[in-house]
């Protein structure tokens, strides 16, 4: 066996500590990416050569395209050294007055290499699944940043917006409306705001529970990996599943909750708004001045987006995985975030169809996967290939 006794590195120990020196394993990674692209992905790029400097994914390749010619090997994933030739990590170097400081540059190699290249997730092959799976369950993404739309609370009963037959759109026709939109800009609310009443009717937001999408949101801020999330949506489900949203959450077109006049913005009573729309009577502003129609605190089509949006959505910047789950991505200035999350950085959609039409193509480049279907399968799905079962569980009993 290797251990304390492993007599090998004795043999390389020459070229092993000039090596340790001078190894990167970045330039190792880009080296590889050359001569070959490895369907398990940059994650699983586990030993690197301490003599020729290459590096292998597992075991297998290891010993199959060394053939024993070189025996020591820096294990990446266990910041330890492994000789192949006794099969074993090599144990007791930190004790060694020749390796224990050579061990020490290699394993402090090892963590920068971590908290840069793959903390960062520069793709320098596919991102796959597994690749997902990987960081997620050894916390290799530490800023997670999400973006989420309508396809996450179509499971809680509340519908999306352009499903064709089911969409909010395709059930416009029966208030007579210029465009579909319409019902959603200000200008038309201003001067028509008995069709927007009208609509609320419909949907009472204080009887939906959040979906299992809602509560993984919520298990990443509690595992302290959420950076942000972004949001189309104005049902307030990410509050009710536990989110932090005070500082995890940016609803970028607003919330159902509170209520404003649309003209000149004076805060109003909630309770009474309820009221009014459930029968279908405008509530108006009580300035005498303005008798603006009052609506909930969403954002319409016209009006400026809320105060803090664009200084939070700035955070993207620093985001290492990024996950847009149920929109369409087609509604401006939402979908420009994109764009600004950092070139490399893994970008992962989970949506029910693939975003091309919309200039958003998942199947495209290295750094995109899009994992196709139903939200609340798929992270149900990760959840269980994560084995985070039992934390998922514990927050659906809250």
């Amino acid at each position: 066996m290797g251990g304390k006794n492993c007599t090998h590195i004795s043999e390389d120990s020459v070229d092993i500590s000039e090596n340790a020196n001078n190894i990167s394993i970045s330039q190792a990674i880009n080296h590889r990416r050359k001569l070959h692209k490895c369907e398990n992905g940059l994650s699983y790029c586990k030993y690197i050569c301490l003599i020729c400097m290459t590096l292998e994914c597992d075991m297998k390749t290891l010993k199959s395209n060394h053939k024993m010619e070189h025996s020591i090997f820096l294990n990446i994933e266990k910041e330890k050294l492994y000789c192949v030739s006794c099969n074993d990590d090599i144990k007791g170097l930190e004790k060694d007055q020749n390796f224990g400081k050579m061990l020490e540059i290699l394993i402090e190699k090892t963590k920068i290499f971590k908290e840069d290249d793959i903390v960062k997730r520069r793709v320098i092959t596919k991102f796959s699944y597994r690749d997902l799976i990987d960081g997620l369950t050894k916390k290799q993404f530490k800023k997670i940043v999400i973006m989420t739309g309508a396809g996450i609370s179509v499971s809680a009963g509340i519908p999306d917006f352009r499903s064709p037959g089911s969409g909010v759109y395709a059930n416009l026709a029966k208030y007579n409306l210029p465009f579909p939109e319409a019902i959603f800009t200000l200008p038309y609310f201003i001067e028509n705001p008995e069709a927007f009443y009208t609509f609320c009717q419909e949907f009472d937001l204080d009887i939906y529970k959040p979906t299992p999408t809602h509560l993984f949101i919520t298990l990443l801020d509690q595992m302290g990996v959420l950076l942000m999330n972004y949001t189309q949506n104005i049902d307030n489900l990410e509050e009710k599943a536990g989110l932090d949203v005070k500082n995890k959450l940016l609803q970028a077109h607003g919330s159902a909750s509170g209520a404003k006049c649309a003209i000149c913005k004076m805060d109003m009573d909630e309770q009474k708004l309820k009221e009014q729309i459930k029968v279908a009577e405008v509530y108006r502003c009580l300035n005498q001045n303005c008798k603006g129609p009052v609506k909930p605190n969403i954002v319409l089509f016209g009006e400026a987006m809320p105060s803090d949006f664009f200084k939070k959505s700035q955070m993207i910047s620093s985001c290492d995985l990024l996950l847009i789950m149920g929109t369409a991505l087609a509604v401006s200035p939402f979908n420009s975030l994109v764009s600004s999350a950092p070139k490399n950085t893994p970008k992962v959609l989970i949506n029910r169809e693939n975003l091309a039409q919309y200039g958003f193509d998942f199947l495209k480049d290295d750094d995109k996967l899009f994992l196709e279907g139903n939200c609340d399968d798929i992270i149900q799905k990760i959840v269980k290939d994560c084995e985070w079962e039992v934390e998922f569980a514990n927050l659906n009993k809250l």
